[in-house]
């Protein structure tokens, strides 16, 4: 029974990191965008 809630426990918080993670990307996909729309090269 612990095992199992550890184990429910690592895999939220690894969900949580790759959620995160995406976000991060996605935010930065987005900066550079706009810094190409802004400052064509």
């Amino acid at each position: 029974m612990i095992n199992r809630e550890l184990n429910d426990t690592a895999v939220k918080m690894i969900v949580m990191s790759l959620n995160n993670l995406k976000t991060d990307i996605q935010y930065k996909k987005d900066l550079i965008t706009v810094n190409s729309v802004q400052f064509p090269k």
